[in-house]
């Protein structure tokens, strides 16, 4: 039988966020193969730690086509991921420095080539390219088999690139049928995160943004000001629901 899986990737800049992540990820979302590519300089702690929660660790193995600078390379990733796990149904990856708060398994269930969230710019939701197409985000992304080899081959033919994966599959949303999800609920980040509230009889997070309440699937936390650690609504979340913070040696 062959699986949809969990696709993730870590450095050591990237490590202090996994295990939140990935328990986050298991408490609502068990019994699913998860794959992360790891670099040479993630510790041995966060790998023991990733192989209890029985996280498949892959180690990165650049090659001439990807970005020559260690985290530029991490961020192509993505678009070669048939390299790393050569036979799955579809694919759903996860930026390393998420939160997970509820079911989010049924994103399998719709029948796209990417099934993707439209980004936030701090002040706005985007949603449409100035082409008119839709604008996707990839911290959280669905792919099927065929389109993920398709932009593998893709990426081969174009070579080095200099932005990242998610400037890359932009350029090409053409290539693919996208089916966009709702992405209040799946792309809270930024500032929207600062204003997070946590609601302990029903343990969710929810913020209002523009006089509109949202209880949102998942937290990225990139470009946050205040980071998780900091964020005192959030650390009770995780604490209520039993989510690892951080491994024994961080900070």
């Amino acid at each position: 039988m062959i699986n949809n899986v969990i696709f993730s990737v870590i450095s050591k800049k990237l490590e202090r966020f996994i295990l939140p992540m990935f328990t986050s990820f298991i408490k609502f979302n068990p019994d699913i193969p998860m794959y992360c590519i790891i670099t040479d300089d993630v510790s041995d702690l966060v790998q023991v730690y990733l192989k209890h929660l029985g996280v498949h660790l892959i180690k990165h193995q650049p090659d001439s086509t990807t970005a020559k600078t260690p985290e530029k390379a991490l961020m192509h990733l993505r678009l070669v991921i048939p390299d790393y796990i050569p036979n799955f149904n579809k694919v759903m990856c996860l930026d390393a420095d998420m939160l997970i708060f509820d079911k989010i398994l049924n994103l399998f269930d719709y029948s796209a080539d990417i099934v993707a969230h439209g980004g936030f710019d701090g002040k706005n939701w985007l949603e449409k390219t100035e082409a008119d197409e839709p604008y996707i985000a990839l911290g959280l992304c669905v792919m099927s088999y065929e389109a993920s080899c398709r932009l593998r081959d893709l990426y081969r033919k174009h070579g080095e690139l200099t932005g990242d994966d998610g400037d890359f599959i932009r350029k090409h949303l053409s290539d693919f049928n996208i089916h966009k999800i709702h992405t209040p609920m799946y792309n809270f980040c930024n500032i929207l995160i600062e204003e997070a509230e946590y609601c302990k009889y029903s343990k969710r997070i929810f913020y209002i943004y523009n006089n509109e309440h949202y209880v949102p699937n998942v937290a990225h936390f990139t470009k946050c000001r205040v980071g998780r650690s900091r964020n005192v609504e959030i650390d009770k979340w995780c604490l209520d629901n039993g989510i690892q913070l951080r491994h024994e040696t961080s900070g």
